[in-house]
């Protein structure tokens, strides 16, 4: 599969990865619980896809858990979904009045994100909230 890729992730177990492109997010799972991604016998995976950008994806990020999924565009846009699940079920979504460049889940607080822009101002959003 070829595809313009501007963010990537990858489970702890290496059965699940998800990619963002132009205008989608894509979550790819192995079929077979004894497998995973980097199997020597090139697993058969399930690709689910959902459009969902209004200019070109800027990062993704999940969160220590595992149970959250951040994923951004340049026109400011955040949308949180669950984890790495091939649902397309989004819990929240933010706007900020900045393009944004970088995200990032705290690395010892679960649903606090960190947002990083293009004009260097940096946000904390506690997704809980």
């Amino acid at each position: 599969m070829k595809k313009d890729c501007y963010a990537m992730l990858l489970s702890r177990s290496l059965r699940h990865f998800v990619f963002c492109n132009v205008s989608e997010r894509v979550v790819m799972s192995v079929k077979r619980a004894d497998l995973t991604l980097l199997s020597p016998e090139h697993p058969e995976v399930e690709e689910t896809s959902v459009g969902m950008f209004n200019l070109t994806c800027t990062g993704a990020s999940l969160s220590k858990n595992q149970d959250l999924l951040a994923v951004s565009d340049f026109t400011g846009t955040i949308r949180l979904f669950c984890g790495l699940s091939t649902t397309t079920k989004l819990l929240k979504e933010s706007n900020l009045p900045d393009q944004i460049r970088y995200m990032h889940f705290h690395d010892f607080h679960n649903h606090v994100l960190l947002i990083g822009t293009f004009s260097g101002a940096v946000y904390v959003w506690n997704t809980h909230t």
